[in-house]
């Protein structure tokens, strides 16, 4: 590899330290815009490891097959097929398209040739298939591979079910490797998108073994002129999901989404954190958590004229609470918000009417807390009249949130409709559910939304 006559340019600070540690880690991810290097940068591992490892069988896989051979194989003259170029050759293996490599070290020339029919000069081969469906683990089934490198692996199938997986199956087929090694690529998705609570960001934490890590952006390119960057950047809307995720390289839901005038006027509705809120009452909204699911809680403004609704404080609690804990959580909420806003002297509050009896502790606490706390019931409005009543008053420039609010900005930005029921919010096991922290925000305003809506229309007239 180190005599390719490829001509590289030259990699960004990041991209180097991506390659160093991944040259040496078991695990390496690399998230990010588009056209950022991540498919070059793993393929570069991906062949160096190819070359010294001791296993014959390797796996490369996409959303689809031509998606792994366009990417991974090809990659705009930087694959696998190019870095090993006068010592490799496309073919079958098993049914499964196929490239068949020649390495100096490890490998089985005699289990390679046998499939190759007589030839003996490859030890190794990498087969290339489609991971994006529910039955692609079938393609993988029986093997024993070493390397595994993935390209768009949030578009891979994965489920609980270890059996029909293909994202389990195939790190399952790593388990007898001599030194087994995986490689992933993909663009930002749905921030809630199980990839990450399930692999990349758990990985980050607990994988035993090396892990590397990269996000990458537009600008880490160092093939591209900063005068084209611009001139990819000018054919975006700057305010579109589209801009943030191709371009920024963030995190967020690109299709289905709820609130896309909240995702393409995010800054327009953020206050400063010192914006100052003259009320007497504030409205509280608390959704209980359990089973994997974020306890929340919602603090809003609403002026005597009704005519705004304004996020003033949130807290998402991504752990199981028992009822003690839940209290002491609650009481430090409404201890925040006495130091920010001492002139407040009602907390009305609307908890999730599911669980009476934390709501009957959760009254007998306010008793002892020395300021005015009512706690009521949600009304549980129905889900999709709660939504209407959120992207009316952010269409109309009528809802705002301070600075601070950042667990109920990204809330409102990740929301998206269920893909597999018609007018349904996803609604996901995860202590990342943005859901927690809506239901919170619309429980805390419920009594409320007719008037506000009101009072929008008179002002309009």
């Amino acid at each position: 590899m180190l005599k390719s006559t490829i001509k590289l340019s030259p990699f960004s600070t990041k991209q180097k330290l991506y390659l160093y540690f991944g040259f040496k880690s078991r695990f390496c991810v690399a998230e990010g815009s588009v056209r950022s290097g991540k498919s070059i940068m793993d393929c570069l591992i991906a062949a160096d490891y190819l070359d010294k490892c001791e296993d014959a069988i390797h796996l490369a896989s996409g959303s689809t097959v031509g998606a792994a051979e366009t990417i991974i194989g090809d990659c705009n003259g930087f694959g696998l097929a190019h870095l090993f170029k006068g010592r490799c050759e496309w073919g079958k293996f098993r049914q499964n398209e196929a490239l068949y490599i020649r390495t100096t070290s490890g490998g089985n020339k005699a289990m390679i040739s046998k499939e190759k029919q007589g030839s003996g000069n490859y030890n190794k081969v990498v087969i290339f298939v489609g991971g994006g469906k529910a039955n692609s683990f079938t393609h993988i089934r029986g093997y024993s591979i070493g390397l595994w490198i993935a390209t768009e692996i949030d578009l891979h199938y994965d489920s609980d079910d270890s059996r029909t997986s293909f994202v389990k199956n195939a790190l399952d087929r790593q388990i007898a490797a001599i030194d087994p090694k995986t490689i992933w690529d993909f663009n930002p998705c749905d921030p809630h998108n199980p990839i990450y609570a399930n692999y990349v960001d758990k990985y980050k934490k607990d994988y035993v073994g090396g892990y590397a890590y990269i996000h990458t952006v537009l600008t880490d390119n160092l093939s591209l002129s900063p005068e084209r960057i611009e001139q990819i950047k000018s054919t975006h809307d700057k305010n579109s999901v589209w801009y943030k995720r191709d371009i920024l390289g963030q995190r967020c839901v690109a299709e289905g989404l709820i609130y896309n005038y909240f995702n393409n006027h995010t800054e327009a509705m953020e206050l400063p954190n010192d914006y100052e809120i003259n009320a007497d009452t504030l409205y509280l909204g608390v959704d209980f958590g359990g089973n994997k699911s974020a306890t929340t809680f919602v603090a809003s403004y609403v002026p005597d004229t009704m005519e705004e609704v304004i996020t003033v404080l949130d807290e998402r609690i991504k752990e199981s609470l028992n009822p003690t804990s839940l209290y002491e959580r609650f009481k430090s909420f409404i201890h925040r918000l006495t130091v920010l806003y001492p002139r407040v002297k009602i907390y009305k509050v609307r908890c999730d009417s599911a669980e009476s009896n934390l709501i009957q502790g959760m009254k007998m606490l306010a008793m002892t807390m020395g300021v005015y706390i009512d706690i009521l019931y949600s009304w549980k409005i129905a889900i999709n009249d709660r939504i209407r009543f959120y992207d009316g008053i952010q269409s109309n420039g009528h809802y705002h949130y301070l600075e601070r609010c950042t667990e109920t900005r990204d809330a409102f930005a990740g929301a998206s409709w269920d893909p597999k029921k018609t007018d349904t919010r996803l609604d996901i096991t995860s202590y990342d559910n943005p859901v927690d922290i809506l239901d919170a925000a619309e429980y805390s305003v419920e009594p409320l939304m007719k008037q506000i809506t009101e009072a929008q229309l008179y002002v309009q007239q």
